[in-house]
């Protein structure tokens, strides 16, 4: 899957045309780490996010400011916008594949 930088989102100014999905994580964070593990190597969770989002992944020790922005307060942490950045939907901690993808469709139709 292909995973952009909040830098890369802020740069282009555009997600084209699609919703955005921004994961905070950090490398110290068990359930980030599974995270990464079961949910992001699910072959549907990788062609949904591929397909109707744009990307985005933050290490919140490297990018204080940005998890400061959205406001976050533990990891992981999951954050869904719409193309023009408003906030959609949130869900913190851990998302089992499954669970993930019932999100992403419940996203999908606002």
């Amino acid at each position: 899957m292909k995973w952009y930088s909040f830098k890369d989102y802020a740069d282009q100014g555009s997600s084209g045309g699609k919703k955005i999905y921004i994961h905070f994580w950090a490398a110290w964070c068990g359930y980030c780490n599974r995270m990464e593990r079961e949910t992001f190597t699910n072959p549907s969770v990788i062609a949904a996010l591929n397909k109707e989002y744009y990307p985005i992944k933050v290490n919140t020790d490297r990018e204080p400011l940005v998890a400061g922005m959205f406001g976050v307060r533990g990891l992981p942490y999951n954050l869904f916008l719409t193309e023009k950045g408003k906030i959609l939907a949130h869900r913190p901690g851990f998302v089992p594949p499954k669970t993930f993808m019932k999100i992403l469709r419940s996203v999908n139709k606002r």
